[in-house]
């Protein structure tokens, strides 16, 4: 006879077995094995062979032909400043935009020749018509069509500008920026033409919750990347310092997409796969989630955030992340995304009743951090009181110069030294005053220099609250993982148990150990 315990134990695997195994696939994994630097900063699929990526540190260009489980160096550019900017790649011929220059190689990197001999930025590859690239220059774009051997200066309409980014859509319109201007052209680049520029001040209203952009600051609003829907080519989207900016019906509207989710943070690039848009941040990787209109993250399983530079190859199979702590892929799937108002159930619950909970946990890491609001209201209440404490000054002068004077007489009867011309002490003299400045009470300019820092505490402190709560929930998506899900292996279960203490460690850095501290106690006194 079954035990009504281990029946509802089995409920609830089951429940929970369901609900990961719609995501399962999806989670990020470190796939940055061979690469001597801890970060990277641009990765590439060959457009011809999904088997084969690239990636890019700031000196060293690496090659994998067995979906990232080995690299291989390939490239290094020569000079700490020589840094490369993007890499491309097309049945076996590599191409790197380098700081001194352009490189490109037609045997995956064995021998490499230099074709352009000033920065490039970005590249472009025209899928559709081999040999044919792009690259982005301080002076404009540079068209070959001989697969990199010679360019052709092909700017007519652009200017003398420094693109930073190109991309070529599905309907043949290539499409280029600089930091802050979008132009397209539609003949092979032969005649280009503005289609926007963030220089000027009428963007729509912002979000609800969010700072409306002004005039003086739009001008600091930096594009750092494009994607065209490949789904309805007619859509351009880029990634910019201030969120996602979208542009559409024939480039006649446009607008800024919507900031839910993302926390205010700046886009570093995004990509399409198939009608899904994936953007990397500080913050990490997001999916954009259509049917609740906002930003997902892809958290599980990641140990990273600053997502620099997406990926994907034809096939659409696994987006690849190059971060600040090297490279990571994921499958990619349908991702369901769960709003289903369940609580989870208290068989579960009780397991960590013994835990900090995740308030505790936030309250320690506000502290250990020293960004509690109530310190910038001491701060203000400090600053106004201040108007009521004088500004105290106090003077002392000593006259060294000699100082005579005449003796005149004394009380002793028979002085000698009466009616005699004497050099008396030197003079010694002081002061002291006490300045008010009630107009302070009014108006203290603290309070300018509070404001600042204010605003600069609220968003420290958010970062701090978004990164507690996403390592505590992880830890404790793991920990009900391996009450219900028995792993399938001694690895996997080792690896888990690696992965739980690593985000304990996370969880303790943030909260100066505190973590750690009440889970030894609580257990303690349990």
């Amino acid at each position: 006879m079954v035990k009504p315990s281990a029946l509802l134990l089995g409920i609830i695997a089951g429940f929970f077995i369901f609900l990961a195994c719609q995501n399962a696939e999806a989670q990020w994994s470190f796939a940055g094995n061979g690469i001597k630097e801890a970060y990277a900063n641009i990765i590439s699929c060959d457009i011809k062979n999904d088997n084969v990526t690239y990636i890019a540190t700031d000196n060293f260009l690496y090659a994998s032909e067995d979906e990232g489980r080995n690299w291989k160096q390939i490239f290094s550019s020569r000079g700490m400043e020589n840094k490369i900017n993007f890499i491309g790649a097309s049945a076996g011929n590599v191409f790197c935009a380098a700081a001194d220059g352009f490189y490109f190689s037609a045997d995956a990197g064995i021998s490499w020749q230099k074709s352009y001999q000033k920065p490039v930025y970005c590249i472009a590859l025209d899928t559709k018509n081999n040999g044919i690239l792009y690259i982005g220059t301080d002076e404009g774009i540079f068209v070959s069509k001989d697969n990199a051997f010679t360019w052709q200066f092909c700017s007519v309409g652009l200017g003398i500008v420094k693109i930073k980014y190109i991309i070529i859509g599905q309907s043949g319109k290539i499409y280029a920026c600089s930091e802050n201007r979008i132009f397209k052209a539609e003949d092979q680049g032969a005649n280009w033409k503005e289609i926007y520029s963030l220089l000027r001040n009428d963007a729509p209203e912002t979000q609800p919750g969010e700072y409306p952009a002004e005039e003086a600051e739009e001008s600091f609003v930096v594009i750092n990347s494009l994607a065209v829907n490949s789904s309805n080519p007619v859509e351009l989207y880029a990634a910019t310092s201030k969120g996602v900016f979208f542009l559409g019906n024939e480039e006649k509207t446009w607008a800024y997409m919507t900031k839910a989710g993302l926390d205010r943070n700046q886009a570093q690039h995004i990509l399409f796969i198939g009608d899904k848009i994936y953007i990397a941040s500080y913050r990490g990787v997001f999916l954009y989630d259509r049917k609740d209109a906002r930003w997902q993250q892809l958290w599980e399983g990641m140990s990273f955030l600053d997502a620099r530079f997406l990926a994907a190859g034809n096939k659409n199979s696994i987006i690849w992340a190059a971060t600040a702590k090297g490279i990571y892929k994921q499958p990619v799937v349908n991702k369901i995304f769960y709003n289903t108002g369940l609580e989870l159930p208290q068989e579960i619950v009780d397991k960590f009743k013994n835990e900090p909970t995740i308030a505790e946990a936030q309250r320690a890491a506000i502290r250990y951090a020293e960004v509690h609001p109530d310190k910038i209201k001491n701060w203000r209440s400090q600053a106004a009181k201040k108007a009521w404490l004088p500004e105290v000054s106090v003077g002392v002068d000593r006259d060294v110069s000699d100082y005579w004077h005449w003796e005149t007489g004394s009380t002793g009867a028979g002085n000698r030294l009466d009616d005699d011309l004497r050099k008396g002490k030197d003079i010694i003299s002081w002061d002291a005053t006490m300045k008010w400045d009630f107009g302070n009470l009014v108006f203290n300019d603290d309070q300018t220099n509070i404001d600042v820092r204010s605003r600069l505490m609220v968003e420290l402190r958010d970062d701090i609250m978004n990164d507690i709560t996403r390592l505590y929930y992880e830890r404790r998506r793991l920990q009900v993982e391996l009450l219900t899900s028995e792993p399938k292996s001694e690895k996997e279960r080792f690896d888990k148990l690696l992965r739980l203490e690593e985000l304990t460690a996370n969880i303790d850095s943030l909260t100066g150990g505190y973590f750690s501290t009440r889970l030894e106690r609580n257990k303690a006194e349990a």
